[in-house]
């Protein structure tokens, strides 16, 4: 009941959502950020107990490994595609099945602090061993193999 959810970002949901706040009377305990620069979402992942994406279409889910890299776990979609990539299940975040089992991880981790810490704990790690010149090197070793040339 004392949680608190800010949503960063806008578009075409945002008029549904502020309604079913109002609806559901929690209107008073969400934010509506609207579009945050990239210091103020690193402030509010920083900040947040949970960084929660709830979308069914995700790409390879950058702002999971950036919240990771504050300490913050995800909880995510399983089928979103991407998110299987950036969250390791159980250990840096959680991937929901359905909408039911997204409410139920959400639950979850905000009633298990010890687990959601150490989630935290985990995805910061995670999210460390991702690197640009980590990813030109593995990129280029790719390309070469794909040629069959040596470096």
């Amino acid at each position: 009941p004392e949680a608190h959810l800010t949503i960063a970002g806008q578009g075409y949901w945002e008029p549904r959502l502020r309604a079913h706040a109002h609806m559901v009377g929690v209107s008073d305990r969400v934010r509506f950020a609207g579009v945050v620069s990239e210091q103020e979402k690193s402030d509010l992942l920083a900040d947040a107990d949970l960084h929660l994406l709830p979308s069914v279409k995700e790409g390879w889910g950058l702002v999971i490994i950036e919240s990771g890299m504050l300490g913050t776990p995800t909880v995510a979609y399983r089928s979103a595609g991407g998110t299987n990539e950036s969250i390791v299940h159980g250990e840096t975040g959680l991937l929901s099945d359905d909408e039911d089992d997204f409410h139920f991880n959400i639950r979850r981790l905000l009633v298990q602090s010890e687990e959601r810490n150490a989630m935290g704990i985990n995805a910061k790690k995670f999210a460390d061993s991702f690197s640009w010149d980590r990813s030109v090197s593995e990129v280029e070793a790719a390309l070469y193999a794909t040629a069959n040339l040596k470096r």
